[in-house]
């Protein structure tokens, strides 16, 4: 009888550890998930779901070109105060068309501020970059970038219209740091390298329609039929304006020719 309630005790104990064990388990940390939108509200900025004060830990990013041209969202892995920089090491998404989706999932550890930013030549460039807050907020680096009271931070918000948790933030990077000079002269162009940078890596043919390069239309307008000289396009290309990102920063003065002749060549 005696061994009977020995064996109860020790059974009652190994079941009261068993629940111990399960009450003090720490529950796994959630990823917190932000949506992000490329291509909204102007083709070369982003719009984030959450930027300031995101928990530390995993975040997913669930991005969604909304745009007229191909782009990818990058989130830098190394703390930054300004959004400054026009690439990164950071995660990446594919490279997404238009309507497209993708996921990346990062661990983000440490707080501070984290620049995102799209890798296409040119664009990041043109704005499409911003901050991202861990624990802290995103426009707080924004405001010591030497912006004017006001103005559209690197984070994308305005000084007054930040927000702490929940709300949409915009994103298209203000940030006032100087930047590589465009070229004034450019070599001889060569006009199938430009066909393969106008469909590829300048990103021309997602708004720009051309017969000679198979591309539909898009947001910008449509080349055909315009009898555009090289210089001129040299010019749009590495200038911008219009609606339209200058190039002349990301793109070499070889690549600007190239892509010039082919255009110049295409829309006789």
């Amino acid at each position: 009888m005696r061994s009977v309630a020995v064996l109860g005790s020790l059974l009652a104990l190994v079941v009261a550890g068993v629940a111990s064990a399960r009450t003090n388990h720490p529950a796994a940390a959630k990823a917190t998930v932000i949506t992000v939108t490329a291509g909204k509200p102007s083709e070369f900025a982003f719009t984030l779901s959450k930027s300031s004060k995101v928990p530390s830990g995993s975040v997913t990013f669930n991005v969604t070109n909304k745009g007229a041209v191909p782009h990818d969202f990058e989130i830098c892995l190394t703390a930054a105060k300004a959004a400054t920089a026009n690439s990164c090491k950071g995660k990446v998404t594919p490279m997404l068309a238009k309507g497209k989706s993708a996921s990346i999932t990062v661990t983000l550890s440490k707080s501070g501020t984290y620049e995102f930013l799209c890798t296409v030549p040119g664009h990041a460039a043109a704005g499409m970059k911003g901050l991202l807050g861990i624990g802290v907020s995103a426009s707080a680096a924004g405001s010591a970038s030497g912006l004017p009271s006001g103005s559209t931070s690197s984070s994308g918000s305005t000084s007054s219209g930040s927000t702490s948790s929940g709300s949409t933030t915009s994103t298209s990077s203000g940030s006032t740091a100087s930047a590589p000079t465009a070229p004034t002269s450019f070599p001889a162009g060569n006009a199938t390298n430009g066909k393969s940078i106008f469909t590829g890596a300048g990103g021309c043919g997602g708004c720009h329609a051309l017969a000679a390069a198979g591309t539909p239309a898009g947001d910008g307008p449509a080349l055909d039929g315009t009898k555009l000289s090289v210089s001129t396009v040299e010019s749009i290309v590495s200038t911008g304006g219009g609606g339209m990102p200058n190039f002349g920063t990301t793109l070499s003065a070889q690549q600007i020719a190239d892509v010039a002749t082919f255009v110049s060549q295409s829309s006789q």
